[in-house]
């Protein structure tokens, strides 16, 4: 039988394998994108979605206010 060590070590190494492997696949999907979108789709997403944040911020703000 395994010591309550030797268990939690077993896991961490688990754990680590499983971000490792999460992290490739991430890299992946991201170089995948790249090839079909262009280096700077990332750049172009990040502007739309502060855009949309900015409308929504307006929108708010814009609401009356309940009371």
């Amino acid at each position: 039988m395994r010591s309550f060590e030797e268990e939690e070590e077993l896991l961490r190494r688990h754990w680590e394998h499983m971000k490792d492997a999460q992290l490739e696949e991430e890299e992946l999907e991201y170089n995948a994108a790249d090839d079909e979108y262009g280096e700077d789709w990332d750049d172009e997403l990040w502007e739309e979605e502060t855009e949309l944040w900015i409308e929504e911020e307006e929108i708010e703000k814009k609401r009356p206010k309940k009371e």
